[in-house]
């Protein structure tokens, strides 16, 4: 009887490959190596080899870093039986018979090296040109629209073909990665973020690579960033203190989440906060920036992202002797929360060098002179947030979420 491996589980789920009778199948990340080519970011190029004689289906793993599994048991060699499910990075593949009806229309068929069908490839864009790959299909994914750009990459409105739903799906340039190392460590920190879920936190769905591009699937927020929302404060000069108050809850709150798995966001500026038109702020790309790292991508684009981002970092941000930890992560998000207030950030210099002088020595306008109505302990609260000394700060973000609640509950600010 036939055999078929369906993917049950992982960024290719409901795709299935029809085994030949005999012969070898690679199985990895590489097209060009490998038979069943999985848009798994944590199988490697090759990841195991199926062997098949005389109906006998035998898996051989590779040396990689997460190792090949058998019904939850890692392998070095082993037979693959009917029912039984092979593990490869974040994909689940179960082994199953099936008779001739329910391969009238496989997905592949593979004849031993090689599987049919190949698609066409994908066009090669620059960082510039990303927006151009609407229309086409990275893994699983339609790319629609573009929502937004970035220092490395866009982010497509896009369909999972699998789940019938959209997501939001970010494609880094395809300058990333430069090598092994690169996408070693981008796998090492996003593994941890997949399974994350909070209501002020954009999820992980699932991350690959289709072609020449690493992508990242996330949940759908229709709403507007924050950078949209100041610069609409700054235009009518209508400044409100109440919706500033609910966006800082929201941050602490997602802060709060952070601190609880031991994480740092690193990255907390207006155009990573979504503002949906119903519901709380949701804080994206979470760990993306140490993702990265090191990167040769990164680091073609830092000081124009240092420029552009400058006025919300944190006295550790731009003083190289130290480290930026979840206390910077506080200082930022009091950044963004001032800005929303004002219409403009905390810290503003005339030259870069005026801007962080400014973050490590002075202190920004109080938000009361120009909007009187403001809670004094707000303002108290914000500018503890703004601290220059990282120990003069909220210790922890439930103590930061404490003191902000209960002022929303006083003045009947609705924070859900």
């Amino acid at each position: 009887m036939p055999r078929r491996l369906l993917v049950i589980d992982g960024a290719d789920q409901g795709q299935s490959f029809v085994l030949p009778e005999t012969g070898t199948v690679l199985i990895g990340n590489s097209r060009k190596h490998v038979d069943i080519c999985l848009h798994d970011l944590y199988v490697a190029r090759v990841h195991c080899e199926l062997s098949i004689d005389a109906g006998r289906l035998t898996v051989s793993a590779r040396d990689t870093p997460g190792g090949t599994l058998i019904n939850k048991l890692r392998v070095t060699q082993q037979d693959l039986q009917p029912g039984d499910v092979l593990r490869v990075g974040n994909s689940h593949i179960l082994l199953e018979e099936v008779d001739a009806a329910a391969l009238a229309n496989p997905d592949h068929v593979l004849s031993g090296r090689h599987a049919a069908d190949e698609p066409e490839p994908l066009p090669v864009f620059g960082l510039d040109r990303l927006g151009d790959l609407t229309g086409h299909t990275l893994g699983h994914f339609e790319l629609g629209t573009v929502l937004g750009r970035g220092h490395t990459g866009v982010v497509f409105r896009a369909r999972d073909t699998k789940k019938d739903q959209e997501v939001a799906l970010k494609v880094l340039s395809p300058a990333f990665p430069a090598d092994d190392v690169e996408m070693k460590r981008f796998i090492q920190v996003m593994k941890p973020i997949l399974p994350l879920r909070h209501g002020n936190v954009i999820g992980l769905l699932g991350a690959g690579k289709s072609g020449p591009y690493v992508w990242l699937a996330m949940e759908l927020i229709d709403g507007t960033s924050l950078e949209t929302a100041i610069a609409r404060v700054a235009e009518s000069r209508k400044l409100k203190w109440k919706p500033a108050l609910r966006l800082a809850v929201h941050l602490g709150r997602a802060l709060e989440f952070l601190h609880r798995g031991h994480l740092v966001h690193g990255n907390i500026v207006p155009r990573n906060i979504i503002l949906p038109a119903a519901g709380p702020a949701r804080l994206n790309d979470l760990a993306l920036l140490e993702a990265l790292g090191e990167s040769q991508l990164l680091l073609s684009v830092l000081e124009g992202k240092l420029l552009a981002e400058m006025s919300y970092l944190s006295p550790e941000h731009v003083d190289p002797d130290r480290q930026p930890d979840e206390l910077s992560d506080q200082f930022c998000a009091g950044a963004v929360v001032y800005a929303l207030l004002l219409g403009r950030p905390p810290f503003r210099g005339d030259t870069p060098e005026a801007t962080v002088e400014q973050i490590q020595k002075a202190y920004p306008e109080k938000p009361k002179t120009l909007l009187p109505a403001m809670p004094d302990e707000f303002q108290g609260a914000l500018f503890r947030m703004l601290a220059k000394h990282p120990e003069d700060r909220f210790p922890t973000p439930d103590m930061l979420v404490a003191e902000l609640e209960s002022m929303a509950r006083a003045r009947q600010v609705d924070v859900t």
